[in-house]
């Protein structure tokens, strides 16, 4: 009998953007614009900027790493982009919110998964797959 866990972690793997139905894929879109939206406004609050400082005077790059984009046009490590992004991103308290996991899933799913899809190099189509994934 398979765990939960591994249930889990076998439908992430296979999951595909082809295989997602055309609402899901509208939903993982809205998502996403909604997370950005919050991720531009938040840039430009005391606590954004506060979050982009950070990260210029302590950074988490590691020697060969492939840099990322942070909102603003610096390029830093995965983990620099992915805080200061889910900072960003609930500085404005519009973010989405979910009322029985009592929390905000968007302002921490998909700041890593921008991140991890730039630094991946990944497709427009796996990004959404994989908001879609990281919602489930």
């Amino acid at each position: 009998m398979k765990l939960i866990t591994e249930k889990l972690a076998e439908y992430v793997v296979k999951l595909r953007y082809e295989d997602l139905p055309e609402d899901v894929v509208e939903a993982a879109k809205k998502c996403l614009f909604d997370s950005l939206g919050n991720m531009c406004g938040g840039r430009y609050t005391e606590l954004g900027k506060k979050a982009v400082e950070y990260i210029r005077r302590v950074p988490q790059l590691t020697e060969g790493e492939k840099k990322v984009t942070l909102l603003g046009g610096d390029a830093v490590s995965r983990e620099d982009a992915f805080t200061a992004h889910a900072v960003m991103a609930r500085c404005t308290d519009l973010d989405d919110g979910h009322r029985f996991a009592m929390g905000h899933p968007g302002s921490v799913i998909i700041p890593a998964v921008f991140s991890t899809a730039e630094q991946c190099g990944s497709s427009e189509k796996d990004l959404l797959a994989a908001i879609v994934a990281s919602y489930d």
